[in-house]
């Protein structure tokens, strides 16, 4: 979540947002990624992640919320799902 977090902030330019994003946080109307900041997004979660994204095989609603974004980072990953607990 914190990684995921960090990228949009950093997207945006705005380290403090972070601090303001949660698994519910819509990323499009809430945070308000454009087209092209999304396109950023994203190439930096692959980065990040180690992973190479296959558009043809996503869902566009997989990039609008953070909770579905790590959902599917977790699948493209193998890694296990986070602590409720844990951020």
């Amino acid at each position: 979540m914190r990684k995921v977090a960090a990228a949009i902030a950093t997207v945006e330019d705005n380290p403090s947002l972070a601090a303001d994003i949660g698994y519910s946080t819509d990323i499009i109307n809430e945070v308000g990624l454009d087209s092209l900041k999304m396109t950023d997004f994203i190439l930096g979660l692959e980065d990040d992640f180690g992973i190479s994204i296959d558009f043809d095989k996503v869902e566009y609603e997989t990039f609008t919320r953070v909770d579905r974004l790590i959902d599917f980072l977790i699948d493209a990953t193998g890694a296990s799902a986070p602590s409720p607990v844990a951020s």
